[in-house]
C-alpha cells in the first residue's frame, strides 16, 4: 500500500509539472554490502545518497533546462569509514539490552576535475552565478553521506547547498526562495529534497502560497505608509485575494512579522508569519491575502518587533499562479 501511495504522489507531482525523481530502483539495486540507509537511522548512508543523485541525474537528462547548461567534470573518492550522530539510535539504545550498530558509512569527497590547479573550487561556497540550488533536510545537509558532492559529480553542475537540519519540511526552502540571494540571482534548476514523511500540506496551504510568491516576484508595487506608530500602510480597493503582501524589513534578524487589516467597521483581523530559530532570518515575509474573505479596504497594521520602522517596506505582489 506504501508503495502504491508513493507511486500516486510521484504521478501527480509529475502531471502538475513538476519533474519529480522515485529513486527506490537504484536504491533497491544495490548490493547488500552497501545498504543505503543506516541499520539504525532512517538517513541515507553514502551509497543511498549516491543511488538518489544517480536517479536525479538520470531524470533531470531529458530536461531542457538541464540540457542547454555547460557542464563540468566531478569525481568523488572515498575517504574511509566515517561515523555520523544519530539522535534516533541513541533514543532507540535506551530500549535496547545489547549495543545497536554505529551510524557508520563510507565517507566520500567531491572535486572539480577539470578545473585550474591553483584555482580549489569550494562546491558549496555560493560564489557566482549558481546552476543547482539544493534546499532540503537533513538527508542533503549531512556531511557524511555527501550528496550534494554526488549530485555535481553525476549532473556534472556545480551545486549550491542550502539544505538545513531540523527545518522539516519548509524551512530550507523558505530560507532560499525568500532571500535577497534568490532574488537577485536565481539557479537555473531548483533540488528540492523532502521525506515522503514530511506532509506538505501539514500547514494547510499558508507555506506554499508564500514560496509561489517568493519564487515568481512581481512585488513591484509599494504601499504608501499612512502612519508610523505602528507602521500603516494603505491597502487599495479591489484587491484580489490571490495576491500576496511582502513586508521587506531589510537587514533584520526578526523571525515573526503580524498583520493587522482593517474592516471598513474599525475590527483588525491579523495573520502572521515566523521562522524558526533553525532558520537564517531574511528579513522577507511574503503573506498570503487567502483565508480574510473579501480582502478588507483600508489600512494593514505591521508589527515586527525589533525592526528598524524606517527600514520597513510594503509592496502588493501579483496574484499567484496555480492551484494548491
Amino acid at each position: 500500500m506504501a508503495a502504491q501511495v508513493f507511486q500516486d504522489l510521484i504521478a501527480r507531482l509529475e502531471a502538475a509539472g513538476v519533474v519529480a525523481v522515485n529513486a527506490v530502483p537504484q536504491m533497491m539495486d544495490l548490493p547488500s554490502d552497501t545498504p543505503p540507509f543506516f541499520a539504525a537511522d532512517f538517513h541515507w548512508t553514502s551509497f543511498g545518497a549516491r543511488a538518489a543523485a544517480e536517479a536525479l541525474a538520470a531524470r533531470l537528462k531529458s530536461e531542457p533546462a538541464y540540457q542547454a547548461l555547460e557542464k563540468s567534470t566531478y569525481a568523488s573518492r572515498p575517504l574511509g569509514q566515517g561515523t555520523a550522530f544519530s539522535g534516533l539510535r541513541r533514543l532507540l539504545q535506551l530500549s535496547c539490552h545489547k549495543s545497536l550498530p554505529q551510524v557508520v558509512t563510507t565517507a566520500f569527497e567531491t572535486e572539480k576535475v577539470d578545473q585550474p590547479e591553483e584555482g580549489a573550487l569550494d562546491l558549496f561556497s555560493g560564489g557566482g552565478s549558481d546552476q543547482i540550488a539544493l534546499v532540503g533536510t537533513s538527508f542533503s545537509d549531512s556531511e557524511i553521506n555527501n550528496f550534494a558532492g554526488f549530485l555535481s559529480e553525476k549532473t556534472g553542475l556545480d551545486v549550491i547547498n542550502r539544505a538545513l537540519t531540523g527545518g522539516n519540511q519548509f524551512g530550507a526552502i523558505q530560507d532560499y526562495l525568500t532571500s535577497a540571494e534568490f532574488h537577485q540571482n536565481p539557479p537555473a534548476i531548483l533540488i528540492w529534497e523532502n521525506p515522503v514523511y514530511n506532509s506538505l500540506t501539514r500547514f494547510a496551504d499558508q507555506p506554499m502560497r508564500e514560496l509561489i510568491a517568493a519564487a515568481q516576484g512581481g512585488c513591484d508595487t509599494q504601499l504608501a505608509p499612512v502612519a508610523e506608530d505602528p507602521l500603516q500602510v494603505a491597502l487599495p480597493k479591489g484587491v484580489d485575494p490571490q495576491q500576496t503582501v511582502l513586508v521587506d524589513l531589510g537587514r533584520s534578524s526578526v523571525r515573526r512579522v503580524v498583520l493587522g487589516f482593517e474592516t471598513p467597521e474599525g475590527v483588525l483581523r491579523h495573520k502572521s508569519i515566523s521562522r524558526s530559530p533553525r532558520q537564517t532570518p531574511a528579513g522577507r515575509f511574503f503573506m498570503p491575502l487567502t483565508g480574510l474573505g473579501p480582502v478588507p479596504e483600508g489600512r494593514i497594521r505591521v508589527q515586527a518587533k525589533g525592526a528598524d520602522p524606517s527600514s520597513i517596506r510594503v509592496f502588493l505582489c501579483a496574484s499567484g499562479k496555480g492551484d494548491i
